[in-house]
């Protein structure tokens, strides 16, 4: 009889199980785990949807001022965030993030990020001049080490996922 390939559990007792998260068609992760049990283990698929960022407890935060884009009355750096999915291995989460309206500035983005626009407008200019509009709806990589401002033309809140290698960042 031929070995059996993908989900279950060979003559060794180990199982293996592929997860792929698909955010807005664009981008994807592959996680893995390994079970060395004979029983299968199955956990259960999260939703994320506004009843789980609800049930999440926002953490609220604020960007040093050297950050912020200067001239702006209104704005503080002040934003908010919500962890609506932590996996076990502790590299990877999905969050929630909100602003008002407001500019930012940076001279190397700590990490790759994957977001998706949920709501509001945004400008995003690097630091060689160029720049790109998103609005809900909308995917884009933030790479490592960018350079630019981050424009909120109103309230603006995005769902990303840092994009790291297992004991990388750091």
């Amino acid at each position: 009889m031929g070995k059996r390939v993908g989900f279950g559990s060979d003559k060794t007792g180990v199982r293996a199980l592929g997860v792929v998260l698909l955010l807005g068609g664009a981008a994807f992760i592959s996680l893995s785990s390994v079970a060395r049990d004979s029983a299968p283990q199955s956990k259960p698929i999260v939703t994320l949807d506004a009843a789980t960022a609800s049930a999440a407890r926002p953490q609220q935060g604020k960007y040093p001022p050297q950050m912020v884009v200067p001239g702006q009355a209104a704005f503080d750096g002040s934003f908010r965030e919500t962890v609506v999915f932590k996996g076990v291995d502790g590299q990877h989460s999905v969050r929630i993030w909100e602003s008002g309206p407001g500019a930012l500035q940076t001279d190397g983005y700590p990490h790759d990020e994957y977001c998706l626009v949920l709501e509001g407008k945004l400008e995003i200019t690097n630091r060689s001049g160029s720049a790109a509009s998103y609005g809900p709806g909308d995917t884009f990589v933030i790479p490592k080490g960018w350079q630019g401002v981050w424009n909120m033309k109103t309230k603006f809140r995005k769902q990303y996922i840092v994009l790291t290698a297992v004991g990388a960042e750091g």
